[in-house]
């Protein structure tokens, strides 16, 4: 049996022309190859073929669908969905432009890039949630952007939220150790899951830091944070899932409210530059008057007394 390039290449042709792999995880591998009816470039992930039973290609196939599903701009599109001689794929966008992940080894993201990063990540995160999902591993190298606009991708371990109707087993592993929840693994997931992942990724986009999950934070992890950033960063962090923000809605509207503290902080600075400003070109100008004695002198004036 040829290798899995080989055995995909024969599978989709004449539509797709595979060109090499991209990335290989646990249970799957992205091709990039050429869709040679649109002249356009794709990505085609494929479960593994040692790995397909029957429960893992309906959950690789229930991926597949629902990233059809969720058509929305900070989503990966999902164009085709198929099974072909034993080999599970589904076709999607390729998206060239970097990861978070990359751009954070350059260096820290500003806060109007952080806020921005946010409110994608959560508006997302909202469609998402109101049909009925948990992206269950949201990091910074699942987080690509294409023309400034974030893009969440690999739904690979997405599953029903306990107030959909999909049934599920209980509590599933899987996940980056590093990002997930303190509950993740243990209990059901829920929409408040991903808040606290979100809550992970813009702490360490902003700081360069990664967030140690399920400890009791101390003051010194958030050196650096401005103090309207801190607080809606904390509720999303909160150990108990119950203190989170109630949704990603909720904390797309905190988030986004915290331009307003730093443009009202801005303000005050510039107000407080201004007084001061004004206060020494006051002194500058008297000093410089004329007739003014010299800075630290003291000029007396005797007249003598008039005749009357």
């Amino acid at each position: 049996m040829g290798s899995l390039l080989d055995r995909l290449s024969e599978a989709l042709a004449p539509r797709y022309k595979i060109l090499h792999e991209l990335a290989r995880g646990g249970m799957g591998a992205v091709f990039l190859a050429q869709d040679t009816r649109l002249q356009s470039l794709v990505a085609i992930k494929v479960l593994l073929p040692e790995l397909a039973t029957a429960e893992r290609a309906d959950r690789f196939l229930q991926e597949a669908r629902t990233l059809r599903g969720l058509s929305h701009p900070h989503i990966v599109p999902v164009h085709d969905v198929d099974e072909n001689d034993g080999l599970f794929y589904y076709v999607m966008d390729y998206i060239e432009d970097e990861t978070l992940a990359d751009c954070l080894e350059r260096g820290p993201l500003s806060r109007k890039e952080t806020r921005k990063l946010g409110r994608d990540l959560l508006d997302a995160l909202e469609r998402v949630h109101k049909a009925g999902i948990v992206h269950r591993d949201i990091k910074p190298a699942n987080v690509f952007f294409r023309d400034g606009r974030a893009i969440l991708v690999d739904f690979g371990i997405a599953e029903p939220s306990p107030d959909s109707s999909e049934p599920t087993a209980g509590a599933r592993q899987g996940g980056t150790p590093a990002y997930m929840p303190p509950e993740q693994g243990s209990q059901r997931s829920t929409p408040r899951t991903d808040i606290y992942a979100v809550g992970m990724v813009l702490y360490e986009a902003l700081t360069c830091r990664q967030w140690i999950s399920g400890e009791d934070p101390d003051d010194s992890l958030w050196s650096g944070v401005p103090w309207y950033f801190a607080r809606v960063f904390r509720k999303a962090l909160a150990i108990e899932p119950r203190d989170r923000w109630p949704n990603a809605e909720t904390f797309r509207r905190r988030l986004w409210l915290t331009r307003v503290y730093q443009y009202r902080l801005r303000a005050a600075g510039l107000v407080a530059f201004g007084f001061a400003a004004g206060a020494a070109a006051l002194s500058l100008a008297v000093e410089r008057a004329p007739g003014a004695p010299p800075p630290g002198s003291l000029a007396i004036r005797f007249q003598p007394f008039e005749q009357t």
